[in-house]
């Protein structure tokens, strides 16, 4: 077989391969165009992402925390009536607060 044959023989094949193969190149090309550009979109709605769920997080331990604060205050503050309460019994004169009130 010669090459002109084998040209004439192949040339019917290749021209019918390549605007499929054409196409295939095209839609991979524009896949992987779509891949880079949403990483671009996707990276700050990620980044965004992540800062609000920070924010839940310590607003969450913000609110233990406040929990926290106000039991310790209200057993303080029990603990004030009973150590007023036994200053009175031993002493045995009303005791009042610094600030001239009765407890």
């Amino acid at each position: 077989m010669t090459f002109t044959e084998l040209y004439q023989t192949a040339l019917p094949y290749v021209v019918s391969i390549l605007p499929s193969l054409a196409a295939v190149i095209g839609i991979i090309a524009s896949i992987i165009k779509i891949v880079k550009d949403n990483k671009k979109v996707i990276e700050p709605i990620v980044t965004q992402f992540n800062e609000l769920r920070q924010d839940v997080k310590d607003k969450t331990e913000m609110t233990d925390l406040k929990a926290t604060i106000n039991n310790l205050i209200n057993e303080n503050a029990e603990l004030r009536k009973e150590n007023h309460e036994i200053i009175t019994q031993l002493s045995k004169v009303k005791y009042y607060e610094s600030n001239n009130k009765e407890v």
